[in-house]
């Protein structure tokens, strides 16, 4: 029966070899072969797991656990118990709810696939052949936890003894960082208050970014809407070359309803941005998923804040908007783009399924 346990484990150390591959590619779900992984690790996995369930059988039918459990009713119940969690670990590796749980899992199994069939042989060897190693065995037992435990208890004490120099850096981390953001915060200050109130409004805008520090935005954007000349200064920036910029304010900063009479600068600053949309999409370079997705996303807000019934159709702006998001060649990488202007001209009842020249 002894002979039939080392067989029986060591076969399964041989299924390990092939068992830590299928694992790795558990843990690496982009590997071209990792797909391969969910299909050979039951023909690899179940057979061995059933070979050391034979060896660990036969090894605590020879009292192998004894060192650890008196009972050998208790000790046939820790090696199931033992043996039932490494192979649930493996089943959670390949059937995880999430990925990060998978990749959990697989790293449990990655260890218990080394870990089990060597403890495994060691309760083999004490328990058959050699009864005397068992008082090894116990030293190795106590002695390597000891020892995980005196390393631990080490970096947990100088990792106490630095806390105060690594509180000390990092209030001086952050006085360094509050004087660097009070100089930027006068230096873009003194640039707002360098515009005059006759200078074209986009230069205004320009400070209502979300990335201004302090109240920078909010002093910008009072001086925009104190302007007497409000409304023909935004008409003339839609207009204008700086389209982007007036929707950005109108979306982010005006409280709705808009005023009607930038209804229809509104329109052809969604018109300017598909020109220039179709301009970029149309060039042969290297072009990124979703690049014009904010301005798509800003021109549909400010729409939606004319309300229901604007004054001005936006249907033709829009569709010459998703005309220009269907330029190759660098169409398809703004699939999310049209996606959402399509699906909220459905909601609003646009038409935009004709091409705008």
């Amino acid at each position: 029966m002894s002979f039939v346990a080392l067989i029986a484990v060591f076969l399964a150390g041989f299924l390990t070899v092939p068992l830590l591959a299928l694992v790795h590619g558990l843990r690496h779900p982009r590997d071209p072969q990792a797909g391969m992984a969910g299909i050979y690790f039951f023909m690899i996995g179940a057979p061995r797991w059933a070979l050391l369930a034979v060896g660990v059988a036969v090894a605590v039918g020879y009292g192998g656990l004894d060192w650890l459990v008196a009972d050998r009713g208790a000790a046939y119940f820790l090696a199931f118990v033992v043996h039932a969690l490494a192979g649930g670990a493996s089943l959670m590796a390949q059937f995880g709810a999430t990925e990060r749980r998978r990749k959990w899992f697989a790293n449990v199994a990655l260890v218990v696939a080394i870990a089990f069939p060597a403890l495994t042989i060691a309760f083999v060897m004490t328990a058959v052949y050699a009864p005397q190693a068992v008082a090894l065995l116990r030293v190795f037992a106590v002695g390597v936890p000891a020892m995980v435990l005196f390393v631990g208890l080490a970096i947990a004490v100088g990792w106490l003894a630095g806390a105060p120099r690594r509180a000390q850096y990092c209030r001086e981390a952050a006085e360094r960082a509050a004087e660097k953001q009070q100089v930027y915060y006068a230096e873009r200050k003194a640039q707002l208050d360098a515009i005059g109130d006759g200078e074209p409004l986009y230069k205004l805008i320009q400070f209502t970014y979300c990335n201004e520090p302090g109240d920078v935005a909010e002093l910008a954007k009072a001086r925009i809407l104190a302007r007497p000349t409000f409304l023909t200064d935004m008409a003339a920036a839609l207009r204008g070359n700086a389209c982007y910029e007036g929707l950005w304010f109108l979306a982010r900063h005006m409280p709705a309803p808009l005023p009607a009479e930038l209804a229809d600068p509104a329109a052809e600053a969604i018109r300017g941005v598909a020109d220039d949309v179709r301009k970029k999409l149309s060039h042969h370079g290297q072009h990124w998923p979703n690049q014009q997705f904010g301005e798509v996303q800003r021109a549909l807000e400010t729409v939606d804040k004319f309300g229901k019934s604007p004054a001005v159709d936006f249907g033709p702006a829009l569709a010459r908007l998703h005309a220009a998001l269907s330029t190759p060649p660098g169409a398809a990488t703004e699939a999310e783009s049209r996606d959402m202007l399509e699906d909220y001209c459905r909601r609003r009842g646009l038409r935009i399924t004709e091409p705008v020249a």
